[in-house]
């Protein structure tokens, strides 16, 4: 009677996991799918980023395309280095969005201290980023000078 019981109980775990890694998946396909994929295709890299900072919030373009601190950004001479934070960068490839698609940048001061917003406009899709105030100075040094 035990050993059915634990049995029982062994397999309602697995199933619960099973499902949980299947939600997970289906989540990250959701998050490629709606807003990642075309940026990634578009803008794909090799180089990597000296120095990045994970994003408080990543929203590309769609409210269901939101990555909170699940976007890692780093600043290049070429552009703005995406990468995604793990578990999600097995599925996400990195990609560089040129300077010139940077729209604002601000850093803000708020109630729980400060933060740097960045706004990116491309015929890919809009993206809006918080960081760590500590973001500020690498972006403002890799930043090319405005014309």
């Amino acid at each position: 009677m035990i050993a059915a019981v634990l049995i029982l109980v062994a397999g309602v775990l697995v199933g619960a996991l099973l499902l949980l890694l299947a939600l997970w998946f289906a989540y990250t396909y959701l998050l490629w799918r709606l807003g990642w994929r075309v940026f990634a295709q578009r803008y794909s890299t090799d180089l990597e980023a000296p120095q990045s900072f994970i994003a408080q919030s990543a929203t590309f373009g769609h409210v269901f395309a939101s990555y909170p601190f699940g976007v890692r950004l780093g600043f290049l001479p070429q552009g703005l280095h995406f990468s995604a934070a793990l578990p999600l960068g097995v599925a996400h490839a990195p990609f560089l969005l040129p300077w010139a698609r940077l729209r604002e940048a601000e850093l803000q001061r708020g109630p729980y201290g400060e933060r740097v917003r960045v706004m990116l406009f491309d015929e890919a899709g809009r993206v809006t980023l918080v960081l760590p105030a500590a973001a500020w100075s690498a972006l403002q040094a890799a930043r090319p000078p405005l014309r």
